[in-house]
């Protein structure tokens, strides 16, 4: 079994939002997504449905 964690070697940029897959399988793939406070993510599409997990701030989310 292999143990990750969203919370374990955060390092925020600046410039740029950081993103990393954490975990994925044949039906799931888990990505942390680090944004800064102000920084914005551009528009996109993703093929499946998602999950958003806010683990510190908020967020404002648009569909």
């Amino acid at each position: 079994m292999r143990i990750e964690s969203f919370n374990e070697h955060i390092h925020f940029n600046d410039d740029s939002i950081i993103t990393k897959v954490i975990l994925e399988s044949s039906f799931s793939r888990e990505i942390r997504i680090l944004l800064k406070r102000k920084q914005i993510m551009k528009e996109h599409k993703a093929p499946f449905p998602i999950i958003v997990h806010v683990l510190e701030g908020e967020i404002e989310f648009g569909i």
